[in-house]
């Protein structure tokens, strides 16, 4: 992101946070930070009276990828039958949440009471849209889209064949 605006990233110095961002913008410890969720912290910020100046990624070079990561032996994951059940059952679990937004949220806080606060339930609202319908989609586009974007930042050395990452 750094690199599309023209800004030198040696000139950036990194910070772990330790997952405290919110914190640490608020009381002026930093001056921005990566590891805002859009979905949570961004909604956090804002309930705190902040105005915070949001950069997304994709605004700024760097191509969507997802975060639904499943482990599995290449030489078996197309044979793996579990694999497929898994991702069916969660379209299926996503279809009903979209479906039943606050049975849901009931449920969860059910089980979960110490949970039910203002900012996590405009949370589970927020977050909603990011499920995935077809998660066993594979957009092959955007995945080569995506590695090479890495090897050309120096991330990666080489893109792995797309047939790595698919069923």
């Amino acid at each position: 992101m750094l690199k599309s605006q023209g800004v030198d990233v040696d000139s950036v110095k990194l910070i772990n946070l330790n997952m405290d961002a919110v914190s640490a913008l608020l009381t002026h410890k930093i001056d921005g930070a990566m590891t805002v969720y859009r979905n949570y912290e961004l909604l956090d910020l804002k309930d705190r009276g902040a105005t915070p100046q949001v950069f997304r990624p994709e605004d700024y070079g760097v191509p969507a990828y997802d975060e639904l990561i499943i482990l599995a032996n290449q030489h078996s994951a197309a044979q793996d039958k579990r694999i497929g059940a898994f991702l069916r059952g969660l379209d299926a679990g996503v279809a009903w949440l979209r479906a039943h937004p606050d049975e849901a949220w009931q449920a969860f806080i059910k089980h979960y009471p110490e949970l039910n606060t203002p900012l996590n339930q405009q949370a589970w609202r927020a977050t909603l849209p990011w499920f995935a319908t077809h998660s066993a989609q594979f957009d092959q586009a955007r995945y080569q889209a995506f590695g090479e974007y890495m090897k050309a930042n120096g991330l990666i050395t080489h893109v792995a064949p797309m047939t790595r990452y698919s069923l």
